[in-house]
């Protein structure tokens, strides 16, 4: 026999009056987000989150044993990899089968508990996705623009280049007013800058151009562009470069 848990998540339960603000400020902040089509992602993230504020919550009402944990997990890891799996298919929803099986099967409580994890891991996984598809697309243009003959420590284009070419990071003050100097004389130097979604007068100017990928949202252009600096010596073209031959 397994042991029962008294709750879901350890000893403790989920305090039904948190839970019920909580999920009530996230719903409220998903409808002030949706007034503005801009931020559609942003309230359907908010929605999600206070349903599953008010889902945890319930699930927090009952005993659950480690067979129930162990077979939640693993519908739950199958229904994300079907996701991905299935994704260039169209018409199949292995998610929607999964949790609602899950559903039928063990109960609204474990099938809520699978559609809760899936969607968690998804959250994860768009996360992850879409930062690594930003940070690899701001590289291939930040290496663009260099091939075009700027120099890599005049080219603003994020902290890891910018790291991996002047060896150091942002410095950091004791005081605000310390910080602002030192930020400003940090960015100085940069006379490129990279940046995505530029708009119509930007992409015009672009010095090199690339496209974000992601699971999250549309491709999304990023270019580079010169800034209003000065650029003494900061750019060298290819045809004026000495032969390394």
């Amino acid at each position: 026999m397994f042991q029962k848990h008294k709750r879901l998540f350890g000893g403790r339960a989920l305090p039904s009056r948190v839970a019920r603000i909580a999920a009530g400020a996230a719903l409220a902040l998903a409808a002030w987000a949706a007034l503005d089509p801009a931020r559609g992602g942003v309230a359907t993230l908010l929605a999600a989150v206070a349903v599953l504020i008010a889902g945890f919550a319930w699930l927090e009402g009952g005993p659950v044993s480690a067979r129930d944990l162990t077979l939640v997990a693993t519908l739950g890891g199958l229904a994300a990899a079907g996701r991905v799996l299935f994704a260039p298919i169209p018409s199949v929803q292995p998610v929607t089968v999964i949790v609602a099986a899950a559903g039928v099967a063990l109960g609204p409580r474990r099938g809520f508990a699978v559609g809760a994890l899936v969607v968690l891991g998804g959250i994860g996984l768009a996360y992850a996705t879409d930062s690594a598809s930003f940070d690899g697309a701001r590289w291939e243009v930040d290496r663009a623009v260099a091939r075009l003959g700027w120099k890599p420590t005049r080219i603003y284009g994020g902290f890891e280049w910018i790291s991996w070419h002047q060896k150091v990071g942002p410095p950091q003050g004791d005081t605000q007013a310390e910080r602002i100097r030192l930020r400003a004389r940090y960015l100085a130097p940069f006379c490129v800058d990279v940046v995505i979604n530029p708009g119509a007068e930007r992409t015009r100017a672009a010095i090199a151009r690339g496209v974000v990928h992601g699971l999250g949202h549309d491709d999304e252009p990023i270019v580079a562009v010169r800034n209003t600096k000065p650029c003494r010596g900061g750019f060298t073209p290819p045809t004026a470069r000495p032969s390394s031959g």
